[in-house]
């Protein structure tokens, strides 16, 4: 009746003026052309085999915001190797480098400064990977996924787009490794048609020599 809903909003007038304070939220600016961000994610389910033998893998998979345009490369771990092949490839693709590249804090591109600490800082080897792509290394903060939004959202449509063309092509089993790569590439390149990132995005890209 009345008296329950004078009490409900006076307790709400309450909350808001002397309850607990709210977490803050601060929005994520997007400059076309300032940074790639780069992950990985399992593409086991997909059932890919490679001349008739099951094919683990994950997908290295780089996006830029803004614009969406992206690219993937079948690798097997998330190691160095894997890291550099996947952001050399993407940056080729895109056809310059991002001022910024920006990862997870995974082991592979971060280390634990001081045990038991959160604080995290870049390996040796990825830092020397950026210099010589001209490229400045970003993480994301601890505990915080949703700063790499943008690439793990981008994975789920990915993963969707290439089972619907392992669908229509009637086959999940490739000759070689090289093949299914071509694949993963084909679907990225045909996605990447509808995204006008080549008619602004470059704005913040240098091209390497």
């Amino acid at each position: 009746g009345v008296p329950l809903r004078t009490f409900q909003r006076a307790m709400h007038q309450w909350r808001a003026h002397h309850g607990p304070p709210k977490e803050v939220f601060f929005p994520q600016a997007r400059e076309p052309g300032r940074s790639m961000q780069y992950d990985w994610f399992s593409a086991n389910d997909l059932g890919i085999t490679i001349a008739g033998q099951p094919f683990r893998h994950l997908l290295g998979h780089a996006v830029f915001p803004c614009s969406n345009w992206e690219w993937a490369v079948p690798c097997q771990s998330e190691s160095g190797l894997s890291l550099k092949t996947g952001l050399q490839d993407a940056f080729w693709r895109l056809g310059g480098v991002t001022p910024q590249v920006q990862t997870d804090n995974s082991s592979t591109a971060t280390h634990q400064l001081k045990r038991g600490a959160a604080a995290r800082g870049f390996n040796t080897e990825y830092l020397a990977l950026c210099e010589h792509l001209g490229t400045v290394p970003r993480t994301i903060n601890p505990y915080r996924p949703d700063e790499n939004g943008d690439v793990e959202a981008a994975q789920r449509h990915l993963k969707r787009r290439l089972l619907n063309h392992l669908i229509l092509r009637g086959s999940r089993d490739f000759a070689t490794l090289e093949a299914y790569a071509s694949f993963v590439g084909q679907i990225c390149t045909a996605a990447n048609a509808q995204r006008a990132v080549r008619a602004w995005a470059h704005a913040g890209l240098y091209f390497s020599p």
